[in-house]
């Protein structure tokens, strides 16, 4: 993939995290604490597109990756807590 396409992929890449942090905001009062985790999980992954793009050490796309991870599975975790137990009929 030549740089200018491989540039304007991650380009676009971080432009849609930011779109979604802004919309992911603006959800906050009907989703509560999933709104915030998920707003952080965007701006990391826009942060991890960018640290790609300006060939940043490793130590920060690692960081960016773990950050990602931990936010998705407190997201995961928040939203399983709160469903309801759907198999204890009886």
């Amino acid at each position: 993939m030549p740089q200018s396409s491989y540039n304007l992929f991650l380009g676009g890449g971080m432009a849609v995290c930011a779109a979604m942090v802004l919309i992911w905001l603006l959800r906050w009062r009907r989703k509560g604490p999933t709104a915030y985790f998920m707003t952080g999980a965007f701006a990391a992954f826009g942060g991890l597109l960018y640290s790609v793009k300006q060939d940043a050490p490793t130590g920060w796309r690692i960081a960016f990756g773990c950050l990602l991870i931990l936010l998705l599975i407190a997201d995961f975790a928040f939203r399983s807590s709160q469903r309801p137990d759907l198999g204890n009929d009886p």
